[in-house]
């Protein structure tokens, strides 16, 4: 699948996944994309509304600080 330039693309480093968000084909909803590769993606999920796409985007930047923590903290 071949995705456009008009996405929210974000990296998921505890999980090793990239995540694409995007508006649909139709404009209704947005998608949540994800691939272990750049290659291959998957439709993970449909959110309605804006507010809960950056809900998501929100909670993968946290859980990237979290685990950059955890990182820092082991050394």
């Amino acid at each position: 699948m071949i995705m456009e330039a008009d996405s929210i693309n974000l990296i998921d480093k505890a999980k090793r996944m990239f995540v694409k968000i995007k508006l649909s084909d139709n404009r209704k909803y947005w998608e949540r994309w994800v691939s272990h590769n750049k290659r291959k993606w998957e439709l993970q999920d449909k959110m309605k509304s804006l507010e809960d796409v950056l809900k998501t985007q929100q909670e993968l930047i946290d859980g990237n600080y979290k685990n950059l923590f955890n990182v820092i903290t082991k050394k």
